[in-house]
Formats: C-alpha cells, sequence, structure tokens
C-alpha cells in the first residue's frame, strides 16, 4: 500500500501548484468524492489522465477554481478526452490562464453551472472563442469577467474574436460583471447584433467609466435589464454640444423607453465623476426607465444585486 493509499478521500482539496507525481496521485485518489477543488496545473493532462492513462472522472466536484501556477507561464494546453468530466459543476473560477485547448470543463453541465468568474488573457480569449464554449445552452449564467495581470496583450486579440467572445457571454449570462478591464467601447460596439438576447438582466460594469450615450446604447439593446451599475464620466460625442435646458427632451425623444425594465441605476464613483453630476445623469436615465424605482449615487462599491 502507498502512502498516498493512506490518506482520506477528502471532499475539498487545494493544489495551487500540481506539478509532481505525488500530487497528480492525491488529485486523482480524490477525484470521486471532491465537491470543491482549487487548482494549479501547469500539464493540462494531469487533470484527466492519472499514472497509467486511465481516464480521471469528477462526478460530485460542485466548485472548481483554475488557480495561477506557478509555472502558468509555461502551461502545457492539451484536448481532453471525449468524456464529460465535470457533470455537477455549479461555478468556475478561472484566474489568469485557461489551461485546456477546447471546452472540456462546459461540457455537460448547462444545467448546473450558474456561477463563472474568469480573468481574461489572450489565450483564453482565443480557446473559449474557437471553441464556443458558451452557447445557447446556457441560461441565466452570473458571470465576472475582469482582466489578466499579465494581459496587457488583450489588446492584441482581433475585435472579430473579441466579439465573438463577447456574445457568447451576453447570450449566456443573467448577469454580467465587467471589472477592471479595459474594452468596455468593445461591448458597446458589438451591442447592435445583440439585439434581443434576452438573458441578460444585471449589467455592472465596476472601475471603468463610460459615456452616458453608451449606457443609453446599451440600454436600447438589452431590453431586458432590471438593473445597471456603472460610472459615467461624460455625455458622449451625440450629446455633448446639446444645451442642457434642452437635454432632457432630446433624450426621451431619442431613446424613448429604452430601458422598458430597468428598476434599479447604480452609478458608481470613477476618478473621472464628480458626486454633484450624479443626480443629473440619474434623472436623465429615469427618464427612459418608466420601471425606475431604486437610485444608488456616487457609491464606491454597488450593493449585492
Amino acid at each position: 500500500m502507498s502512502t498516498i493509499d493512506l490518506i482520506p478521500q477528502v471532499s475539498s482539496l487545494a493544489m495551487l501548484n500540481c506539478t509532481t507525481d505525488v500530487d497528480a496521485s492525491l488529485l486523482h485518489r480524490c477525484a470521486e468524492t471532491l465537491l470543491e477543488l482549487t487548482i494549479g496545473i501547469s500539464k493540462a493532462k494531469t487533470f484527466f489522465y492519472d499514472a497509467n492513462g486511465n481516464v480521471v472522472v469528477y462526478p460530485y466536484l460542485q466548485v472548481l477554481t483554475l488557480a495561477e501556477a506557478a509555472s502558468c507561464f509555461s502551461v502545457e494546453r492539451a484536448s481532453a478526452p471525449n468524456i464529460v468530466p465535470l457533470p455537477s459543476l455549479k461555478k468556475l473560477t478561472i484566474r489568469n490562464t485557461y489551461p485546456f485547448d477546447d471546452n472540456v470543463v462546459f461540457r455537460g453541465n448547462s444545467a448546473t453551472l450558474r456561477h463563472l468568474d474568469i480573468s481574461l488573457d489572450r489565450d483564453t480569449v482565443y480557446v473559449l472563442n474557437k471553441t464556443r464554449a458558451l452557447d445557447t445552452r446556457y441560461k441565466n449564467l452570473i458571470v465576472r469577467i475582469s482582466k489578466s495581470y499579465q494581459s496587457d496583450e488583450l489588446a492584441l486579440v482581433s475585435d472579430a474574436d473579441m466579439n465573438g467572445f463577447i456574445r457568447d457571454f451576453v447570450r449566456a449570462s443573467q448577469m454580467l460583471r465587467l471589472t477592471k478591464w479595459t474594452p468596455v467601447d468593445r461591448f458597446v460596439a458589438v451591442a447592435p447584433p445583440i439585439h434581443g438576447f434576452t438573458c441578460l438582466k444585471v449589467l455592472e460594469v465596476r472601475f471603468i467609466s463610460m459615456a452616458f450615450l453608451d449606457v443609453l446604447r446599451l440600454l436600447k439593446v438589452l431590453p431586458n435589464l432590471v438593473k445597471i451599475g456603472c460610472g459615467i464620466d461624460r455625455l458622449g460625442p451625440e450629446l455633448q454640444d446639446i444645451a442642457t435646458e434642452d437635454l432632457p427632451d432630446h433624450v426621451a425623444s431619442m431613446y424613448g423607453k429604452a430601458g422598458k425594465n430597468l428598476q434599479v441605476i447604480a452609478l458608481v464613483w470613477v476618478r473621472e465623476m464628480t458626486y454633484s453630476v450624479a443626480p443629473e445623469y440619474a434623472m436623465l436615465m429615469a427618464l427612459v426607465c418608466p420601471k425606475l424605482r431604486r437610485i444608488e449615487l456616487a457609491l464606491k462599491n454597488i450593493s449585492d444585486f
């Protein structure tokens, strides 16, 4: 009997640098009992194959965090076997890099997966966009997207790849959070083609300033939004030259009831926004939101949705 066999098959395991055979053996021993797993892997095959080449499945795993491995800069991506390895997955967190070359962690769990927290780098965008990991099978996901600390190269991602990636998230999401993430302009630009996507009910944009005009555009193409949280620091090019006293009539006539289902507006403080202008933006938005019942102004953090 090996030392590994003496270790109990636990329900929760954290391995921030799964690189040795011993690490892998412990992971595989507990595969059938794990409910929660935090793991950093540099070799993707380690997750799905044991030392004898047998396929490993995690039948009861509900919470998976793919953490940053110490050797994350040299991840050996690999396609997984044609299996459903995570049929019970409820929450998936991807930190800094997606270690697989296909959509394996999204297979067969569209009925259970509800929370997705992902940090983007260029390879992650490419792989998930290529494999269409999120498609119409997913409904009512709660999604948080942030930018990986090493992802300055996101600027190199093609517009087509990024737009396709964003569209898939909007199709699948009930709640979408963009946190410390810069391509908000791309999100707004891709809005017209997503008209009619009815899942998204909550949109939160943290620590990023937006133009009031862009917020109106998003409301118009995401008709079932119930709550929006963002920082607004300017009117936008089409509104900035309109006299202040004429703005209400212009906004009402051009955007009508764009936010026809919106109930909550949370205007979060951003560096460029002064508290004094927050009520003005809120009042203008109220003109196109007939069901509005709550306004939150100039907060450092958006309240829980």
